[in-house]
């Protein structure tokens, strides 16, 4: 009976570690499994991840070169890329010199030029030495006619109020439609060249724009601004903003700007105007105008040394046949 219960529990045993064995090994394949899924789904999971990251990357680099295709075939751009190269083209065919006198100027900078789009066809900016001091030449009278307006609608003066033996509204037409000098000249020996300097240093120009007796200085950028803020009626009212506009727009020396973009004009067919105020002083030609285009109203300013009308005149029809590619 012994032998009997000594076999049979040795019997039970073996079944007992038998299945013991079995359940082992089922549990080991099923963690094999279980790491085989894991795995599986994970290198699924890089593999997503890679594509999307790598989906995500070719999308930004076809964003960059949509965006830089873009920006190459932008106006703004050609007229940046190729404007000094146009200058020197424009100067040859003129029989300009290649270097001028610059001792009117703190830099050897010879031409500046400021183009801003006011459009919506948001076409930007165009800097060409635009930071360039030079002396202002009539260009001045831009700033001091907004000192004129500001003094009216402010109380201080009347349009009826004398001034250099006649009203300060004749001298104001005078100044801008003839560049008359002698009622800015006036003008601000009455209120004084520190009172002139804070007022338009309000409007927001740079320090490059500093004005005094016998030493008037500007930047193409700061004229440019200049006219930004009138063309969007920041500066005065309505009615003196067109007041002075029109007055640009009748103003009698149109050989520099309006000369360019009537020349467009007679090749495209449209009837752009320009407002703008011209400055000219020994070597020194400056034009500071608002194109009203049918293509896109932009601020464009062009100031020179050494240069001549027909080169602002033809320079301008460049930038403006950029500007209706």
């Amino acid at each position: 009976m012994e032998n009997y219960e000594t076999r049979r529990a040795r019997r039970l045993k073996l079944e007992q570690e038998r299945r013991q064995r079995r359940r082992r090994t089922a549990k080991k394949f099923a963690w094999f499994l279980v790491l085989i899924v894991v795995a599986v789904c994970g290198f699924l999971i890089w593999r997503a991840i890679e594509n999307t990251s790598s989906s995500n990357q070719a999308r930004i680099e076809t964003d960059k070169l949509a965006e830089q295709q873009k920006l190459e075939s932008s106006p703004t751009y050609i007229i940046k890329r190729d404007l000094s190269a146009q200058i020197a083209a424009i100067n040859q065919n003129l029989g300009l010199p290649g270097s001028v006198n610059t001792s009117d100027l703190p830099t050897t900078n010879a031409v500046a030029v400021k183009l801003i789009d006011l459009s919506d066809k948001n076409r930007g900016t165009v800097d060409y030495n635009g930071d360039t001091q030079f002396t202002s030449a009539s260009t001045y009278k831009l700033f001091v006619a907004y000192a004129m307006i500001h003094a009216v609608e402010t109380g201080q003066m009347k349009w009826t109020s004398s001034l250099n033996d006649t009203t300060l509204d004749n001298c104001f037409n005078l100044m801008i439609t003839d560049s008359d000098n002698n009622c800015p000249e006036a003008y601000l020996s009455k209120i004084g060249f520190s009172k002139f300097n804070s007022l338009i240093d309000a409007i927001g120009v740079s320090e490059q724009t500093q004005f005094s007796v016998d030493n008037m200085r500007t930047s193409a950028n700061d004229l440019a601004l200049f006219l930004q803020k009138l063309y969007k009626g920041e500066l005065m009212t309505a009615d003196n903003q067109q007041k002075l506009i029109n007055l640009m727009k009748g103003q009698i020396y149109r050989k520099g700007i309006p000369a360019g973009i009537l020349a467009r004009n007679q090749t495209t067919g449209r009837t752009d105007s320009v407002a703008d105020k011209v400055g000219f002083l020994d070597t020194l030609l400056h034009d500071a105008g608002i194109v009203y285009s049918g293509q896109g109203d932009y601020v464009l300013v062009i100031m020179t040394n050494g240069e001549s009308w027909p080169f602002i005149a033809q320079l301008t029809t460049w930038v403006d046949g950029q500007l209706g590619q």
